[in-house]
């Protein structure tokens, strides 16, 4: 959670609503990935495949019963060992004969583009909320009771902080991911790449935001602690943008796990065993 005086009740009361919303937002992606698996194993004519998805499923269900009852410590193994044996399984089941392959289907500009600019327009705000607060927002809730300024002067007087380099840093970081941003806009907006499909401008496009968020821990780890070795506070960030964009890029990269898995299926004719297979 936030800190520092400049936080305000209704600020707190107001992440907490958006914390509640998103841990429950993030089960129900869970619980929707396990029905799709589950799905797929079910219409899945291998035999291997349906023991691999009962082991797959079975496995985490024990570990959580495990865990919230504290059983013996073989439950915990069982559920460990299922968890296992269910992915090696499976991943030998993908990467063999009848790998996840990638449906040739196309939408047109008109369509693509929208979408894009959408997802362009997310990961820049994104990257510029990440980026002031790394740089800004989070030194001063660390150390509400310096200005700016004051704060990074004792920061490169105590522990011979460079600014510079913490804003190279993060400048790279928003420079990688806005780079990656634009690259796949260009690519939906080239009339030659009609495979580029709504479905999958978002994937990507969510898929960026979801990774942005994740690395921006290394990107601004020089500047956490430096001030927590300058002021004697924890590592851990203290702003509303450090607690809120957490739950972002988790969502977002729920949300393209979720449109990934909306992808029809084929039939795989060559292979009858194989019955059907999931494409992108």
């Amino acid at each position: 959670m936030p800190e520092g005086r400049d936080i305000s009740p209704q600020a707190l009361v107001t992440l907490s609503a958006v914390a509640w919303i998103s841990f429950r937002l993030a089960i129900l992606a869970v619980l929707v990935g396990v029905l799709y698996f589950g799905c797929a194993g079910v219409m899945a004519r291998s035999t291997r495949a349906r023991i691999a998805t009962a082991a797959a499923v079975t496995g985490p269900v024990t570990i959580a019963l495990a865990v919230t009852f504290n059983p013996h410590w073989t439950v915990m193994l069982a559920g460990i060992l299922l968890s296992a044996f269910g992915f090696l399984v499976g991943l030998v089941l993908v990467t063999g004969p009848s790998p996840i392959s990638l449906e040739r289907r196309v939408a047109s500009r008109s369509k693509r583009i929208p979408v894009a600019l959408l997802g362009v327009a997310a990961v820049g705000v994104v990257i510029v909320i990440g980026a002031v607060d790394l740089l800004v927002w989070n030194p001063q809730a660390k150390v509400p009771a310096l200005s700016f300024d004051a704060i990074y002067a004792r920061m490169v007087e105590v522990d011979q902080f460079s600014p510079s380099s913490a804003i190279v840093g993060v400048t790279l970081w928003a420079a990688f991911w806005g780079g990656s941003a634009v690259t796949v806009f260009i690519l939906a907006a080239r009339r030659s790449q009609m495979w580029m499909t709504p479905r999958r401008v978002s994937m990507l496009l969510l898929s960026i935001i979801g990774s942005a968020v994740f690395f921006r821990f290394f990107a601004g780890f020089s500047i956490g602690m430096s001030i927590a070795d300058t002021f004697g506070t924890n590592g851990a960030s203290s702003s509303i943008a450090s607690a809120v964009l957490p739950y972002v890029g988790q969502l977002a990269l729920a949300t393209a796990a979720i449109l990934s898995g909306w992808a029809p299926k084929i039939r795989n004719a060559d292979i009858p065993e194989a019955g059907d297979v999931a494409v992108a």
